[in-house]
């Protein structure tokens, strides 16, 4: 079990990355498998599509009625498996692992404020990006942790947004510069996913076909997983620190 996460009176943008990184070897193992399984709830309707002899498309063009359908549901389901992964990179930062049931029925308690709060944060970001670009990319950091202040708060939708505006508010820049740097990281390890994943394909000869489309939708799902994952651990860093400075 990892050792309790350090809190920061004055974090830095290198002490919250190296805290993420700690926590997210730690939790790895034991959260990989539920995060493949929001990662495989959040691509259902991609999954539908492709399997359905479809060919991907971009992803304003109109599709079926049952892939809107899908992906809300998924969506849904996708909330749900979040919230409780938080609850358990909690446990672990503090040297416990929670039974999965406690934690998908805490997460459970919570997933109507959980819809309602990401889709009022959804909007404003929107908003703020059509609007004037500056304004939603502002919003966007603010909101960053917001699973953690929805699943260890009990306060309403709109009263979580403002509570992480507050928290965020006085390390901005800092926050900015973790998603920045956690980005470009997981951006050059999808590369080189990308690498491996073509080179399985050459290998064991599925380069095209049912067999080829398998491989590419497991390895995706897992490598979205393991990317999922670690940025949860780092807005759980990012929370716990704005706490801390609060």
């Amino acid at each position: 079990m990892p050792d309790p996460l350090p809190t920061f009176q004055r974090p830095g943008v290198s002490e919250m990355l190296e805290s993420a990184a700690q926590l997210f070897k730690h939790s790895l193992l034991k959260c990989l498998p539920a995060m493949m399984v929001g990662a495989l709830c959040a691509e259902a309707a991609e999954i539908y599509w492709l399997a359905s002899g479809h060919v991907s498309t971009q992803p304003l063009q109109p599709r079926d009625p049952a892939y809107y359908g899908i992906a809300i549901a998924g969506g849904c389901l996708y909330m749900l498996v979040a919230g409780a992964i938080l609850l358990q990179l909690r446990a672990l930062r503090d040297g416990t692992l929670r039974p999965w049931s406690d934690v998908f029925s805490a997460s459970l308690a919570r997933w109507p404020t959980l819809l309602l709060a990401w889709v009022l944060a959804s909007l404003g970001i929107a908003l703020g990006l059509l609007a004037f670009l500056i304004p939603g990319i502002y919003l966007l950091v603010c909101l960053t942790p917001l699973m953690p202040v929805l699943m260890f708060e009990s306060l309403s939708a709109p009263g979580t947004l403002k509570r992480c505006i507050a928290l965020v508010r006085p390390m901005w820049v800092k926050v900015l510069a973790c998603l920045i740097i956690a980005m470009f990281v997981v951006f050059v390890c999808m590369i080189v996913a990308g690498a491996i994943l073509a080179l399985l394909r050459l290998l064991s000869g599925q380069e095209s076909g049912p067999g080829g489309n398998a491989l590419s939708t497991t390895f995706s799902l897992l490598v979205a997983a393991v990317a999922q994952l670690f940025f949860y651990s780092l807005t759980l860093v990012i929370y716990t620190s704005a706490s801390a400075s609060a």
